[in-house]
């Protein structure tokens, strides 16, 4: 019976170190110049640590050399939450440009867009611009053209041609813009635009677009078109 006992505890015991054993194994020691060693990781009192790989090759790292020590759970869990944060999520949109009136005379804008990544290749998201133009009045039986300021608030929809492919730094990309027009007796806004991203800049995504606004204010006989060019950043 002794013998028996004595076994059982034995085999609870090497279960119990094989459990531990096997999950200081998937440790990973990660040094700054990039190297990861997988193994059984000792924490040193300097700071340091003395890794045990699965060749059985023992090497001693200092603090200084360390950038990280996690564990194979952790990592796969970190690479889980890092691609779901670059195939969806919130995008800011922040945009300004420069155009020509078909009416003739040079308008500017300024705007931002918040959008919603929905997968690497699509945004839907709600903008806001502030600019000026020039718009075409019907007044005493003859037109007459003005500057006028307009703000419209519109629906975005865009499609990024490459976004799905990581290694992309560059992808072209179209978009759709549809809403109204809030000042100026208010009205209809629409409009296409095409351009490039320029991808994993230190300050976010850069931008370039050709964009082609259309407007149809309420208290204007005729609507009218402009062409902008357009620059931005998406962070």
């Amino acid at each position: 019976m002794k013998k028996l006992i004595f076994t059982l505890c034995a085999v609870f015991c090497a279960a119990m170190f094989s459990f531990e054993a096997s999950a200081q194994e998937q440790e990973i020691l990660r040094l700054k110049d990039g190297t990861e060693i997988v193994g059984v990781i000792e924490r040193l009192p300097n700071g340091g640590a003395r890794v045990t790989d699965i060749n059985g090759d023992t090497f001693v790292f200092a603090a200084d050399e360390i950038a990280l020590i996690t564990n194979a759970e952790q990592k796969a869990k970190n690479e889980k939450i890092e691609k779901r944060k670059l195939n969806s999520g919130y995008a800011g949109i922040v945009q300004a440009g420069i155009g020509f009136s078909v009416l003739g005379g040079v308008h500017f804008t300024a705007g931002m867009i918040n959008a919603w990544k929905i997968n690497p290749w699509f945004y839907l998201g709600l903008g806001l611009d502030i600019g000026t133009t020039l718009c075409e009045y019907y007044d005493n039986h003859a037109y007459d053209a003005n500057n006028t300021f307009i703000m419209p608030i519109y629906l975005h929809l865009r499609y990024s041609i490459l976004g799905g492919r990581p290694n992309n730094k560059v992808s072209p990309y179209i978009a759709f813009n549809l809403g109204a027009e809030t000042m100026q007796g208010g009205g209809f806004f629409f409009g296409p635009s095409v351009g490039i991203q320029i991808k994993g800049l230190n300050i976010g995504d850069m931008w370039i677009a050709f964009d082609l606004p259309c407007h149809l204010l309420g208290d204007s006989d005729v609507s009218y078109i402009d062409f902008c060019l357009k620059v931005g950043w998406t962070f």
